[in-house]
């Protein structure tokens, strides 16, 4: 009887360790794809990430530049050669919004923040803009060209089309401040593609 109850139970730990064995080894294939999130990331690192991206949707442009690295002067300040152009730009600014589901990440020692970003897709005005001011006859020499050039930038600005770009946000800290290095895509998207 003893001897069949400790084949008993060494029968079941062998089962229950063969299932813990199972279960550990589908974990790992589960998780080894997946990038670290969040480890050892400084808080000051995350909040630069979503300040950037606030103050772009919120269409401030300018302290968006001083939390770029290198602190470039964006310049969107300025007069516009045509109202049409004002009318693009503005509606440009105002289309801005992000999605970042998760926080910064490591990768080595650099710090990234996955997001996407949907802006206005100005490329996409811009044909409209053309297709239609030809359609209502725009020329030069036109009796009012600017007026039907706004008319047509108008007409293409209520299709609203719009593009959403996925990629990533490199941060670094230089003198205790937290910079923000846009990858290309993310660059082009939020320049309205002029990069």
């Amino acid at each position: 009887m003893l001897y069949e109850a400790v084949q008993f139970f060494s029968s079941l730990f062998a089962v229950l360790g063969a299932g813990v064995l199972i279960v550990s080894i589908l974990l790992c294939f589960l998780c080894r794809n997946l990038a670290p999130k969040s480890q050892n990331v400084p808080r000051e690192a995350e909040d630069a990430s979503t300040r950037f991206m606030q103050v772009l949707s919120d269409g401030d442009f300018a302290t968006a530049g001083s939390l770029l690295y290198g602190q470039p002067e964006l310049g969107t300040e300025g007069a516009f050669e045509s109202d049409g152009a004002a009318d693009i730009w503005e509606a440009f600014r105002n289309s801005i919004s992000w999605e970042a589901p998760d926080g910064c990440y490591l990768e080595g020692t650099e710090v990234y923040r996955d997001v996407t970003v949907t802006v206005r897709d100005v490329s996409a005005v811009l044909n409209a803009v053309s297709a239609l001011a030809r359609s209502m006859g725009f020329s030069e020499t036109s009796p009012n060209p600017d007026a039907l050039l706004r008319e047509a930038v108008k007409e293409a600005l209520n299709r609203g089309e719009t593009m959403s770009v996925s990629g990533r946000l490199r941060l670094i800290q230089e003198e205790g401040q937290w910079y923000v290095i846009p990858d290309r895509k993310i660059l082009s998207a939020i320049s309205g593609g002029g990069l």
